[in-house]
């Protein structure tokens, strides 16, 4: 069962134009972030679909992570000032303008 997943998921990578897919919704939702232009958010930094934003203004990037989760949007911490997201490489772009706005929506509490 373990080697049938494993083809599937291989099979998928193989696909044209899935990887360039994920490199350009990755680019998509750094352009986006860093076009909000908040104050608390520093560098916004990746590769694919894995990306960080640096938190500044001393707000622990814990509370926003709770606060996310509180709001329906996964993500993680990483070291002491980064929040990461790591979607799935087949997200759509739908999931991730949701995804986006709930991140702006709960970043902006952290901004009154």
């Amino acid at each position: 069962l373990a080697c049938a997943a494993g083809l599937v998921v291989l099979n998928e990578l193989q696909k044209p134009g899935f990887l360039e897919g994920v490199k350009e919704k990755g680019e998509y939702i750094r352009s986006q972030i860093k076009s909000w232009k908040n104050k608390n958010v520093g560098e916004v930094r990746g590769k694919g679909l894995l990306i960080g934003t640096q938190i500044t203004d001393g707000i622990k990037p814990f509370d926003i992570e709770v606060k996310c989760l509180e709001n329906g949007l996964c993500t993680t911490t990483a070291g002491s000032d980064v929040i990461r997201f790591l979607p799935p490489l087949t997200i759509t772009d739908k999931e991730i303008d949701e995804g986006l706005a709930i991140y702006k929506s709960t970043l902006e509490e952290f901004c009154k």
